[in-house]
């Protein structure tokens, strides 16, 4: 995936089937330290088995700003982000 190189990791987590989920900035590494995913077409949350291959692709083009995440031990995702908009659904951001 994007020639092997990875940008800002927000966190990775194995799910309780030992899967492995990575939140991340869609690839993107500059500038460092403020990368986003703004205008990127990557999805920032992704899923692998235990060898790697990935299985699920999540929130291509919802998450402009990743920022946390976590799988509780049911396997429930929970992601945040920032929005890059300055209202939402017509209140300040």
């Amino acid at each position: 995936m994007n020639g092997g190189h990875w940008g800002e990791l927000i966190k990775s987590r194995i799910d309780p089937q030992g899967n492995i989920w990575v939140f991340h900035r869609c690839f993107q590494h500059e500038p460092a330290g403020y990368a986003t995913c703004v205008g990127r077409t990557e999805p920032p949350d992704l899923e692998f088995d235990p060898l790697g291959k990935l299985l699920t692709e999540l929130w291509r083009g919802s998450v402009p700003f990743p920022h946390g995440f976590t799988v509780d031990a049911q396997g429930n995702i929970w992601a945040s982000g920032r929005n890059k908009d300055e209202t939402v659904l017509g209140m300040s951001a």
